[in-house]
């Protein structure tokens, strides 16, 4: 028994106190009758099925238990024991739903996949994925028993969380049955998608209402504003910018023509004053 393994995300069916106790009378008494499911895994042996008769085996002080082997992976342990436990008719809840969304989350698996290798329905693990999304609060009203499977359902097409926990207050206080529920929920989802519907033509109307602003800048020189396309330079609209450059231009050349004279009649000063001291 050292080598099975009890995977963490499992559905494990239970038992009243009853049954519970004819269990460990028939272990104590005849041991094992029914063969574990496993599945091999190496050496070891992950279990698929017989959670409860495994631990009375323990409780029995057994060292070997008879079980029957299959081939396969961890996703299969999965997929077979969620429908095997749920088959007996007394599981958790929760972990349905953990069962459900990790083989949906971390393998990939649609919910027809997950129906059709399970052998659940489709609609229940439709509704199981829709449940494993709600606010906890719900997931814990469903495990304690104080709402059903369909009412969980219904409280979790609600988007907001926070809108889930005060249906779910309403149920538990005054005792709402599905089908009401249902009715409820449809008309919150339609008051919810007419407000969202007015909020986006809201948005939509002050778009088409305010043109899109161009920035614009002042030019210095005509003091008109002018789009910041229509500025270069120094706050310059193109046409100041041209007449400026222009001007810069013709204050160059005056100043290379300055340059050039005054260089000239240096020349002419040095010439006659070599001149002079010539004679």
């Amino acid at each position: 028994m050292d080598k099975i393994i009890i995977p963490q995300v499992r559905v494990t069916s239970y038992y009243d106190p009853e049954m519970e106790q004819l269990l460990r009378d028939s272990v104590q008494t005849m041991g094992i009758m029914q063969p574990l499911l496993v599945m091999q895994d190496g050496e070891n042996y992950l279990l698929v099925d017989g959670y409860n008769r495994l631990q009375q085996a323990k409780l029995a002080n057994l060292k070997t238990v008879p079980c029957a082997v299959v081939e396969g992976d961890l996703k299969t342990v999965m997929l077979q024991n969620l429908g095997l436990n749920y088959m007996r008719g007394k599981v958790h809840p929760t972990e349905m739903l953990q069962v459900v969304s990790y083989l949906s989350e971390n393998y990939g698996l649609s919910i027809d996949e997950i129906a059709n290798q399970s052998g659940l329905r489709r609609d229940l693990v439709e509704k199981l994925l829709s449940i494993s999304r709600c606010d906890p609060a719900v997931v814990a009203a469903l495990d304690a028993g104080e709402i059903t499977l369909t009412h969980a359902h219904e409280i979790s097409r609600l988007p907001d969380h926070e809108a889930q926990k005060r249906l779910l207050n309403q149920v538990l206080i005054y005792k709402i049955n599905t089908k009401d529920l249902r009715e409820i929920v449809n008309e919150t989802l339609r008051l919810l998608q007419q407000k969202q519907q007015k909020q986006q033509a809201e948005q939509a109307q002050e778009t088409q209402a305010q043109p899109i602003q161009i920035p614009t800048v002042k030019c210095h020189l005509c003091e008109q504003e002018w789009p910041v396309r229509k500025v270069a330079g120094f706050n310059l609209c193109m046409q100041c910018y041209a007449i400026a450059q222009q001007a810069v231009q013709q204050h160059l050349q005056q100043l290379i023509q300055a340059a050039a004279e005054a260089r000239q009649k240096q020349l002419q000063q040095i010439q006659q004053v070599a001149g002079g001291e010539g004679d």
